[in-house]
């Protein structure tokens, strides 16, 4: 997994503090019980294994909480907001964990969570804030130095240049431009030249030894910046990107930043074979489970949606899949039974693709409101009318997490890097349904589509499973 040394370094020192801290409260319970402090008892075993494990998935809560970005850790009001979040959403789950394997030190006694709690909280800010920030901001220029390029010489690159030259929390050395409308040794600012065209990355960087480059070019197309990212990613290079094309990742998600200057990070963390083999076993395990175990919520669903309304239970549909290829999509009827497509629906949903104008303030959706059902309604918002789409993730045409299908006039009135969102099988969920669903604008859209395909791991796939719970819950967005 290609991650920032510091990353590695902040989980590596976690999991020892989550450990240490069971270990301490362990010491200390036993002394106020009057036992021996090193007293382990009959379930020594036990206590070992939920230690291991409880440790290991604290972590992924300290990830899910932006615990291991830099601007982050480098905040202490911020990173003590994520500290308790996180610690709060461990506590809950030790709970929990500790009445499923009934295991008495945990189940029995609220007072060990107490004095746990009070230990990890203070653990974590000592070490983390009063240590490790520290040592960092003391050393980072020299531990943890990289050689960066920025792509692009213009007003964009040289902002980026500016704001990275007057402060050295990033541990960031730049060391040249590349810019393909400027001649080489062009002086871009006192200390910084053209060093190469950005056609002759791969060139530049063996001569030059640098490991990651920041995109950041004025008036660019959305065609152009993905050909850079593509060429930046294919030459091994960690790949950030300052640009206004991107800009509604950073305003949906918590990215790093470096000098207080948000970066969208694309570079390629796990590899996207293994990502995808993995993704297709998992989906579907889960997507049969998910039909079992949902199997009466989906009678009781067609029931309603029967007696409600005249027409069939489930809606099918052609849809485009990856790579362009068409797929029959199903879901449960939400709308007034219609025989053959809504003109005017398609109509306005190419306008607002080509033109962003829809009249229905921005929303990503299109849909005559006039023929959904007081049941669809419901359904629509809090997106129960989807989970037929498991029986798609079982057949293989989706998968759990991924860009969402497209209809074919949309697909083929996509621009060409529009089409790219569907370069991966596509999802019952996604990136852009958990940052605002029809409150996101269909570029937007598309843009946390190639965001997500770019960042492609398990990890993110989680992440946006657990965000997809409240969003349904609540409807968010929905429509």
């Amino acid at each position: 997994m290609k991650l920032p040394t510091y990353k590695y370094f902040l989980a590596i020192t976690d999991f020892l503090i989550f450990l240490v801290s069971f270990v301490l409260t362990e010491i200390i319970f036993n002394l106020i019980k009057g036992l021996d402090a090193f007293h382990l008892g009959e379930s020594a075993d036990l206590m070992f294994v939920i230690f291991i494990i409880c440790s290991t998935t604290f972590i992924f809560i300290w990830q899910f909480n932006n615990l291991y970005k830099l601007n982050i850790f480098l905040s202490v009001s911020n990173q003590i907001s994520s500290i308790l979040t996180s610690q709060m959403t461990s506590v809950i789950m030790l709970i929990v964990l500790s009445f499923l394997l009934k295991y008495p030190l945990l189940h029995d006694s609220r007072l060990f969570l107490i004095y746990y709690s009070i230990t990890l909280l203070t653990l974590s800010i000592v070490i983390r804030i009063a240590v490790l920030r520290n040592i960092y901001l003391k050393y980072a220029s020299s531990w943890l130095k990289k050689n960066v390029v920025i792509i692009g010489a213009g007003k964009a690159g040289k902002m980026v240049a500016a704001k990275l030259l007057m402060e050295k929390k990033a541990g960031v050395t730049i060391i040249g431009f590349l810019d393909d409308f400027l001649e080489v040794g062009t002086k871009i600012t006192k200390k910084l030249d053209v060093i190469g065209k950005i056609s002759n990355l791969k060139e530049v960087k063996n001569i030059n030894q640098f490991s990651e480059v920041i995109i950041a070019i004025d008036n660019i197309s959305y065609e152009r910046l993905l050909e850079i990212i593509e060429t930046s990613r294919s030459s091994n290079l960690k790949v950030k990107l300052a640009s206004e094309l991107f800009q509604i990742v950073p305003k949906k998600l918590i990215v790093d930043k470096y000098s207080d200057m948000p970066l969208v990070d694309l570079s390629e963390r796990v590899s996207k074979q293994a990502t995808v083999i993995f993704k297709a076993i998992s989906d579907k395990l889960f997507a049969f489970l998910g039909l079992v175990l949902l199997s009466p919520f989906f009678v009781v669903i067609g029931i309603i949606i029967k007696i409600s309304s005249k027409g069939p239970v489930l809606f099918n549909q052609i849809r485009i899949g990856k790579g362009g290829v068409p797929f029959t999509f199903y879901k449960f009827r939400s709308m007034e039974f219609v025989n053959g497509e809504d003109e005017d629906r398609k109509e306005q949903m190419i306008k607002f693709m080509k033109n962003g104008v829809n009249g229905t303030n921005g929303s990503t959706k299109v849909i005559n409101e006039s023929r959904v059902t007081k049941i669809g309604s419901f359904l629509r918002k809090t997106s129960l009318d989807e989970l037929p789409q498991l029986i798609n993730v079982l057949k293989g045409d989706m998968s759990l997490v991924g860009p969402r299908p497209c209809l074919k006039y949309e697909y083929d009135n996509y621009d060409e890097w529009q089409k790219k969102r569907l370069s991966i099988i596509p999802g019952c969920t996604g990136l852009w349904q958990v940052s605002g669903r029809s409150e996101v604008s269909f570029i937007d859209s598309v843009v946390l589509d190639i965001y997500y395909l770019n960042n492609l791991s398990p990890w993110l796939d989680l992440q946006i499973i657990f965000q997809t719970v409240p969003v349904m819950l609540f409807g968010k967005g929905g429509k």
